[in-house]
């Protein structure tokens, strides 16, 4: 009988060729355990979002320098110290000039809460009834910001009417504890119970502070201005609290009716960055 040939491998040979093949399942595994670990290149590199404000440059001193705004704490109490209203008010200086007065103002734009509770309630004002009170989400107003002279257009609208006859946050450059002056205003038409009637108003600058905390950080060299409004209807009275760099931080306002309302600065920024 012949014999069938043997096709197998010599044992040694056999098993070499098995290490191999362990050899080769173990390098395969190895590698594709490292690539399902190791994240491509675009998926390994974090992308870094450059934060725009530390390059914002040098923020201009001016206090109402367009892409400036401010944010304050609106407080209103009656004559017993019960809380009317308590919002915020947003001032932002746009950059641009003011359309009535192009040559001397620059716009700021005053942001107020949508509150329809609060509207109904001062349509009409019960401080001047007569007036056509419009309630205004935002406005535009004119400020004068020069290096001898800061004069704002209060907050004037909706349950704020009256600062129109409280004296205007004003500030004489440079200042000094002992400063005084006065200026007239003379209201025409289109203001109600008021209309045709004329104001005297007086300012003394009659401290300095050296630092203040606010919420957005401290302020620095603040000057204290007390004002006073005289009109034949009565005695409206403003203290204001003023700082180079972020203009009016405070405006503590009393009404000739004995009605007290607060403006206090929590945020100042510029191009969206705090400064």
């Amino acid at each position: 009988m012949q014999k069938k040939p043997n096709y197998l491998l010599p044992i040694w040979l056999q098993q070499l060729g098995l290490l191999l093949l362990i050899g080769s399942f173990l390098l395969n595994t190895a590698s594709c355990k490292k690539e399902k670990d190791t994240p491509n290149d675009e998926m390994e590199m974090e992308t870094e979002v450059e934060n725009p404000c530390d390059t914002l440059g040098t923020i201009p001193s001016d206090v109402f320098a367009g892409d400036k705004a401010y944010t304050y704490r609106a407080v209103y109490t009656d004559v017993d110290g019960n809380e009317i209203s308590n919002e915020t008010v947003r001032a932002l200086a746009t950059g641009k000039p003011w359309q009535f007065q192009p040559g001397l103002q620059v716009e700021v734009q005053y942001i107020f809460e949508e509150n329809e509770s609060l509207e109904a309630q001062f349509s009409p004002h019960p401080i001047n009834p007569t007036m056509n009170n419009i309630w205004e989400t935002s406005v535009i107003e004119g400020v004068i910001s020069k290096e001898s002279w800061v004069w704002i257009h209060p907050i004037r609208h909706n349950q704020y009417i009256f600062t129109e006859v409280a004296p205007f946050p004003e500030v004489l450059l440079p200042v000094a504890v002992g400063n005084s002056w006065g200026s007239e205003l003379s209201i025409i038409s289109g203001w109600g119970e008021w209309d045709n009637t004329t104001g005297e108003i007086s300012y003394t600058v009659t401290e300095n502070i050296a630092s203040k905390n606010y919420n957005f950080g401290t302020a620095a060299d603040i000057w204290v201005i007390e004002s006073t409004a005289v009109y034949p209807f009565g005695t409206s009275t403003l203290t204001s609290y003023y700082n180079d760099k972020y203009g009016f931080l405070e405006m503590h306002y009393t009404n000739y009716v004995g009605e007290i309302l607060t403006f206090v600065m929590e945020d100042a920024t510029y191009k969206y960055c705090d400064f």
